[in-house]
């Protein structure tokens, strides 16, 4: 009976220092939209644990929210999607759930550099007016002559 009592503390002790090491859990959920408020499916979320450098992938679902299961710490967190700027924010102190807000922002071109032309503005001129454009009268265009000669009568006769 003696052995029984010493295995169970020693069990005991085991099972206490195995919790012991392991660290808290929580969960991150991520909400990703862009400009409008549109969800934006597929964005990939990185959460980066700075102390242990450990990284945790996801990837938003078709309402734009991902689910992370993480250690307790502090994170760095980083957003990518096609066509959007990368989003990130570091020091995000998870101590218990939470629930955070992303707002991509439109034009990531998704290249290291980036080369746009100079080009130069144009200036907005408005169209001239009808009333600007000299009549020619239909004997001065240079086009078959004897249908046009027909029609041009004929508007001579029934002007609009």
């Amino acid at each position: 009976m003696g052995n029984a009592r010493i295995a169970a503390v020693v069990l005991a002790l085991c099972a206490s220092t195995t919790l012991a090491q392991q660290q808290a859990k929580t969960t991150l959920t991520v909400l990703v939209a862009d400009q409008t408020g549109a969800r934006v499916p597929g964005a990939r979320i990185a959460a980066t644990n700075q102390a242990t450098g450990s990284q945790f992938d996801a990837v938003t679902d078709n309402t734009g929210q991902a689910v992370v299961d993480l250690d307790q710490g502090t994170y760095k967190l980083t957003v990518r999607s096609q066509g959007f700027e990368t989003w990130v924010e570091e020091n995000v102190e998870l101590t218990g759930e939470m629930h955070k807000d992303v707002t991509l922002v439109i034009g990531g071109m998704g290249c290291g550099v980036c080369v746009v032309p100079d080009v130069p503005e144009m200036p907005l001129e408005r169209p001239p007016a009808v009333a600007d454009i000299p009549l020619i009268p239909l004997q001065q265009l240079a086009l078959p002559a004897k249908p046009f000669r027909q029609k041009h009568q004929w508007l001579r006769r029934n002007p609009t």
